[in-house]
């Protein structure tokens, strides 16, 4: 939905009076085009996590990248960062 928006927003007019009142102001385009970004991030380690090959510890440099660029997602993933840790896997 915000990419569709990203797409469309450079053929509308915010001078129109039938739409210009429903679109976002600067500050809220602003913070939409950061939670684009965001999820862009997002959906780029998604899209790795689920690679065939991919071991543990794969998955935690993809998770601490994300962290190291997205700080705000260590509140999501670190608990469920310091189980895997925690874990003993026996063969």
């Amino acid at each position: 939905m915000l990419e569709r928006y990203f797409r469309l927003r450079e053929f509308i007019s915010a001078d129109e009076e039938d739409i210009g009142d429903f679109l976002p102001s600067r500050a809220t385009h602003r913070k939409l085009a950061t939670l684009l970004a965001s999820l862009r991030d997002v959906e780029s380690v998604s899209n790795r996590l689920q690679a065939d090959g991919l071991t543990l510890l794969d998955a935690r440099d993809l998770f601490d990248a994300l962290v190291e660029i997205r700080p705000a997602f260590a509140n999501y993933l670190g608990k469920a960062m310091v189980r895997v840790v925690k874990e003993v896997f026996v063969c």
